[in-house]
């Protein structure tokens, strides 16, 4: 089963969409005369827009970033998947992998109620990036699922949408000029 980033075109189209509009109010309230709120504004934008940015120059630098689960992901099981990097890795030689579960639930009350997440189980390796004949690198990526550990609950793999157990990878180089390699993949983990 392919799985696409959490860092898609979509998500890095929302990242400037909403870069303009904070930056936008941002000079509506600079030019009405409000020095702090219009800073904050044009502050809250232009991060958005850095972040569109960042993800645009990673996604032209690695390609289209993907991972292939090669079974099904079960409590006592193990995830076996394939990293694909069309593009390479910068000449990065491993990567930096943290498989987590998370519970995101609603935490506050009243007008101050939102979601929160809370890691319940995540491991950490550092595994080795192998040369693709196609020009990109791979790398082979295997954890051990606890017997115990939660499936996934919830309607989506988008944790910032609904309470659930979600469960994530997160791959990250640190070895390279400029934009490091990172993606954040979510993927179901169902009873066997």
């Amino acid at each position: 089963m392919r799985v696409e980033p959490v860092e898609n075109p979509a998500t890095i189209t929302w990242y400037a969409i909403f870069g303009l509009i904070f930056g936008g109010i941002g000079v509506v309230i600079f030019s009405d005369g409000s020095w702090l709120g219009g800073s904050i504004f044009l502050a809250i934008g232009a991060l958005f827009l850095c972040g569109a940015i960042h993800s645009v120059v990673g996604r032209i630098r690695y390609g289209a970033v993907y991972l292939d689960l090669e079974t099904p992901v079960v409590p006592g099981g193990k995830l076996s998947a394939r990293l694909v990097s069309p593009g390479g890795a910068a000449g990065a030689g491993e990567i930096n992998v943290e498989l987590r579960c998370k519970r995101v639930a609603w935490s506050g009350a009243g007008d101050s109620q939102g979601l929160s997440e809370t890691v319940i189980w995540s491991e950490k390796t550092r595994l080795p990036l192998l040369s693709d004949p196609a020009g990109g690198v791979t790398c082979n990526i295997g954890f051990e699922i606890p017997g115990d550990a939660a499936p996934s609950e919830g309607r989506s793999t988008n944790t910032n949408t609904a309470p659930g157990v979600y469960w994530e990878l997160q791959v990250a180089t640190n070895s390279v000029q400029g934009v490091d390699l990172m993606r954040g993949f979510r993927f179901p983990v169902v009873r066997a």
